[in-house]
């Protein structure tokens, strides 16, 4: 497939679009990773978007710029990439609190003797 700059028409980039297969197939790799994923626990999981953040942040401009030259849009895409970093990194601080605020245990319902429990 070929893509154009928004702001000359030309074809600028070329790449080949995944067939359905190796969509299927990368869904389910992942989807075998994710109990693994779990396991981590939230606090280590933290630690992996911190560093997914700091990887972005050292590669911000060619980031930046190679979204300017597919959208036309230089300081959006500065903004877009600061953006990513900082979302990244503030989940990261608030998901471990949000995990350790969650209910733990089983919770009455309106029925006797019926309890709830949610597995996270």
């Amino acid at each position: 497939m070929k893509t154009s700059n928004p702001r000359t028409g030309e074809h600028d980039f070329e790449f080949a679009a995944s067939t359905r297969e190796a969509i299927t197939q990368t869904a389910d790799r992942l989807r075998q990773m994710q109990p693994a994923w779990e396991a981590m626990g939230p606090e280590a999981r933290a630690g992996v978007l911190m560093g997914l953040a700091g990887a972005i942040e050292a590669a911000a401009p060619q980031i930046a710029t190679a979204l300017s030259i597919d959208t036309g849009r230089t300081v959006i895409s500065w903004i877009e990439v600061q953006a990513c970093v900082g979302n990244l990194r503030g989940w990261a601080v608030r998901g471990p609190q949000l995990f350790e605020a969650l209910p733990k245990g089983s919770v009455p319902s309106v029925m006797p003797g019926v309890e709830y429990a949610t597995y996270y």
